[in-house]
Formats: structure tokens, C-alpha cells, sequence
């Protein structure tokens, strides 16, 4: 799948539109769910590299950082929500750093999150003010 979303997004002949309906499929449920997720998206990702997209959805998700993670001595806040597929990755990325934050987003997604800057910034705002941050 990732093959054909590399050489679609690669090719040229495509229109914003076209590739707009693509990221859309690789979102999955996630999108439709999400009225504002699409208004967002025609606006951002546009104006972005479509090669990064490219290189978002190749990357090797499966490759681990677990002999380092632990290391990692400065706070650190993770958040996700409870329905995105990265959850229990997550969850276990922050049980192996020292100083992690924690917090999940009880019936939200991976794009629902996204948009719901409402929902995360009090989090956001918070934790930075807990590590002496303005």
C-alpha cells in the first residue's frame, strides 16, 4: 500500500484534489469522522512538500528506540488519543522515559486529536509551566 501511495504522490499528473482524496484514504475512518480534519488538511497540505508526505507515510514505523529512551532525562509530554493506532506505543514510549508526561484522549484519534487544539493545549500549557517554561 505504501508503494502505491509513494509513486502516486511522486507523480506529477495529479492534482491537489486527487492527492487530497489519497491522504484521505490513508487516514482511513479517521477522516470521515471529521468534517473540519478535511477543511484543515486542504489548506495545509498544500502549501506543504508533497515529498514529505511521501516520507511520512514510508517511514519505517517498526524500527525501535528502546535502548535510548531511557536516557532521555528531560521532561518529556506524550499525548495521544485513545483510539489511535500508535496508543499502546505510546503509552510504553512513556513508561520508558524517566521524566515523561502521559495524558490520553479518551474516544479520539490520530486526526481527531489533531484538530482539537481545544482539547490539548490546557495540557500543553500546563506541562510547560510544571518545567519552568513561559
Amino acid at each position: 500500500m505504501l508503494t502505491t501511495y509513494q509513486s502516486t504522490f511522486a507523480s506529477d499528473s495529479l492534482d491537489t484534489g486527487a492527492k487530497m482524496a489519497l491522504v484521505e484514504e490513508w487516514l482511513g475512518p479517521a477522516a470521515a469522522k471529521m468534517p473540519e480534519w478535511k477543511a484543515y488538511a486542504q489548506r495545509v497540505l498544500p502549501a506543504n512538500d508533497w515529498q514529505a508526505f511521501i516520507a511520512l507515510v514510508s517511514r519505517d514505523w517498526g524500527r525501535g528506540f528502546d535502548d535510548v529512551l531511557p536516557t532521555m532525562t528531560m521532561p518529556v509530554l506524550l499525548f495521544v488519543g485513545e483510539t489511535d493506532s500508535f496508543y499502546s506505543g505510546v503509552r510504553e514510549c512513556a513508561k520508558s522515559i524517566p521524566n515523561a508526561t502521559f495524558i490520553s484522549f479518551p474516544g479520539l484519534g490520530h486526526a481527531e486529536l489533531e484538530v482539537r487544539k481545544d482539547l490539548v493545549l490546557s495540557h500543553v500549557t500546563k506541562f510547560l509551566k510544571k518545567v519552568g517554561q513561559p
